[in-house]
């Protein structure tokens, strides 16, 4: 049986190692902040290497041949790890298991690599200012150097790299299809003084036409509230921006 590693922040930062019942600690994560680390995840550790290769590579290219590197089994990985967690966010909504599999069999899929030079001030720079991930579910590899910090009982708490490990969050379109129930948190990325940090992140979208709608598990009792939930990922979109 795979084991995950769920990283819950609170007032303090602590790894809860799981065997029995992923469902239940990433339940637990997404109800505070949406945010966990998994591990055993089954990707290809040579992938994630080849794919910080490709990194390097990429941005020494001149800027008209960068959009021509693609990084196409790494991204069919992501999909798949992406798709059974989406099995296990179900589980812990106590909606149908296969529910959000099926919604986002045929997600629009994105692939970012990010080079942040060092910084002789880092107090003064971001590499990545404040914001929350308007898609559903993002897979951050962040390399040893580190830099993730989500802010949680309104301050910034830092997400240290685990060697192998990859950060899960749940961006607002899933928050919407909970119902609010599972959490986008705002996060950040800070830069080192001494260290360039390298990073690779997965978003899982819907297709824009797709209709996003509540499970009948989580409709509120209210007449007519099903209806409001009725719009497009596009519409959702546009609204988070």
């Amino acid at each position: 049986m795979r084991q995950w590693w769920i990283l819950r922040v609170s007032s303090r930062v602590m790894l809860w190692q799981l065997r029995m019942l992923p469902s239940s600690l990433i339940r637990s994560s997404c109800l505070s902040h949406g945010f966990f680390l998994v591990t055993n995840h089954k990707v290809d550790a040579y992938l994630i290497q080849l794919a910080y290769d490709h990194v390097d590579h990429l941005f020494n290219l001149p800027i008209e041949e960068k959009i021509k590197v693609v990084y196409q089994k790494y991204n069919e990985a992501m999909h798949g790890l992406a798709l059974s967690i989406m099995e296990l966010l179900a589980i812990g909504l106590g909606v149908d298991r296969m529910l959000y599999r099926e919604f986002f069999e045929d997600a629009v899929s994105v692939m970012r690599t990010n080079l942040y030079p060092t910084c002789q001030e880092p107090n003064l720079s971001l590499g990545t200012g404040p914001h929350c991930d308007s898609n559903a579910l993002t897979i951050l590899h962040q390399d040893l150097v580190g830099g993730l910090d989500v802010f949680v009982d309104n301050k910034w708490q830092k997400v240290r790299p685990i060697p192998g490990a990859l950060v899960i969050n749940i961006g607002g379109v899933f928050a919407a299809l909970s119902n609010g129930i599972y959490r986008s948190s705002l996060h950040r990325a800070v830069v080192n003084s001494h260290k360039e940090r390298r990073s690779s992140v997965f978003f899982m979208c819907p297709r824009a036409d797709k209709l996003v709608k509540l499970a009948e598990e989580l409709v509120p009792t209210s007449e007519g509230a099903q209806e409001s939930f009725r719009i497009s990922h596009g519409q959702i979109y546009s609204k988070l921006l």
